[in-house]
């Protein structure tokens, strides 16, 4: 690690009491944590602070490492107890100079991360951050490409099940892979796969009842927007 390393950010978002997480580095960097907030330090070696921080990570688990990344391969592994949405906040421009995204920035699309729309700030008007984010199955754990070169970043880490929104927002993604051309349906035996993945402790009969009021018509289709309201 250098003063001019790579800026990387991970966020995690927590249920405190039935949720845990944890990040390790191949190199045997520490995180410090912190819940993911407007003005929080954004590293443990200097006293930057997020701004704007997008609604999804908010009160997330961020895991605080150095402000500057100086790798030559260095993997990133992160584990859950729970279903979670992992985000990388990487820097992806720097006005003047070459951005230090240690190959992030196309490595991360490259493996199936998600491009998400906004992206916080930390201070410096001159460098533009992106988030990438990833699902993480439950008891589950992904490794990040490998950082190649300076990066500046963090990792954040939500827990889908701890809060209804997310949950509701997972839902609405999945709806969008099953229903490409934006219909607004999918149908009912793919939901019951749904409901699976997300509530694994659900029973039987109670899994057949949320099918039957998602579609009282019988007709095999799930409207979404009734079904999220």
């Amino acid at each position: 690690l250098t003063a001019e390393g790579a800026l990387l950010g991970l966020a995690v978002k927590v249920d405190l009491e039935a949720f845990a997480a944890s990040v390790e580095t191949s190199n045997g960097t520490e995180f410090q944590q912190a819940e993911m907030a407007e003005t929080v330090i954004a590293w443990n070696d200097r006293q930057s602070r997020y701004a704007w921080v997008p609604t999804p990570m908010n009160g997330a688990l961020l895991f605080r490492g150095p402000h500057l990344w100086q790798a030559d391969g260095t993997t990133i592994r992160v584990s859950t107890s729970g279903a979670a949405r992992v985000y990388v906040i990487v820097e992806v421009e720097y006005k003047g100079k070459e951005a230090r995204d240690g190959g992030l920035h196309r490595s991360l699309p490259e493996a199936g991360w998600r491009p998400e729309s906004q992206a916080p700030t930390w201070g410096d008007v001159n460098s533009i951050m992106k988030v990438f984010s990833c699902k993480l199955p439950e008891n589950a754990e992904l490794e990040l490409p490998p950082i190649l070169g300076e990066a500046v970043f963090s990792v954040v880490v939500s827990n889908i099940a701890g809060n209804q929104d997310r949950v509701a927002d997972e839902l609405k993604e999945c709806f969008r892979v099953w229903d490409p051309e934006n219909l607004g349906g999918m149908r009912v035996e793919d939901l019951g796969g749904l409901l699976t993945a997300f509530c694994p402790e659900l029973d039987p009969k109670a899994k057949e009842l949320v099918l039957r009021e998602a579609d009282p018509k019988n007709l095999g289709v799930v409207d979404v927007k009734d079904f999220l309201q």
